[in-house]
């Protein structure tokens, strides 16, 4: 008896660690733990506290060197997934984009930060790092922004797949 039949290979892919440059959050947790020992009434136990943030630190940034964005641009459509938060690839079909460009964004201002971002089921926002997106408007009208380091690779396989709307919003 046959197997279900083989995806086609992707045409682009990309993994995206989210701890690039997020060593800083492992400190936030240590941080937090440290200003509430100090903040207390009775006196921290230094050793204790001392103890609470180095396994506070070895866990945050644990934590955080498992998140990684993974995408995948195929002929059929686009795959991206934030493990290990989804286990299940989440799929936007060709035929079912409108709309695909590259653009430039601001994390923090656009999307409220990095991670799954989602606002009003209209407006969704996959990135790890970086100002660099593949901006997906979808037949329903609804918006999925891809974070990308490799903005001119995406292109390519847009172009050469002839994706329509594949101008940027503003000309490079």
């Amino acid at each position: 008896m046959a197997g279900p039949l083989p995806l086609p290979p992707p045409l682009f892919v990309e993994c995206q660690p989210m701890l690039r440059h997020w060593w800083g959050l492992a400190l936030l947790a240590p941080a937090i733990i440290l200003a509430a020992a100090l903040g207390s009434d009775t006196p921290p136990s230094w050793p204790a506290t001392g103890g609470l943030v180095v396994l506070a630190t070895i866990f945050s940034g644990w934590l955080l060197s498992l998140l990684k964005l993974h995408t995948q641009l195929t002929a059929e459509g686009v795959r991206v997934r934030f493990a290990p938060l989804q286990s299940d690839w989440q799929f936007v079909a060709w035929p079912q984009v409108r709309r695909a460009y590259l653009r430039t964004y601001a994390p923090l201002r656009d999307y409220g930060g990095w991670g799954i971002r989602t606002f009003t089921g209209e407006n969704e926002a996959y990135n790890a790092w970086g100002n660099q997106g593949l901006q997906l408007i979808l037949a329903t009208g609804e918006r999925l922004l891809i974070g990308t380091q490799h903005p001119e690779a995406i292109r390519q396989v847009l172009r050469r797949l002839r994706i329509s709307g594949t101008q940027p919003e503003v000309p490079d």
